[in-house]
């Protein structure tokens, strides 16, 4: 049986939501660009999963960021 939350969420959501924020807050600064984009596009999927709308508005902002790099063919589309 799941345990509600007061605020309606049970504790899997709320776990799943956490970890999101995590992902959300992390910064690409330290990553090479695949590193950058695969964490952009599992932010993006999880984001999408979980109706995480704060987190595919992060994503925006770091391709954003990543585009302004020196990113190579293999990553040209995002820019």
């Amino acid at each position: 049986m799941e345990q509600r939350l007061p605020n309606g969420q049970d504790q899997h959501a709320q776990a799943a939501c956490a970890d999101l924020e995590k992902w959300r807050k992390r910064s690409i600064a330290s990553l090479d660009n695949e590193a950058a984009l695969n964490h952009i596009g599992t932010l993006i999927d999880a984001s999408h999963d979980a109706g995480f709308i704060r987190g595919a508005d992060r994503a925006l902002y770091l391709i954003d960021e990543l585009a302004k790099r020196d990113v190579d063919a293999r990553h040209g589309a995002i820019c």
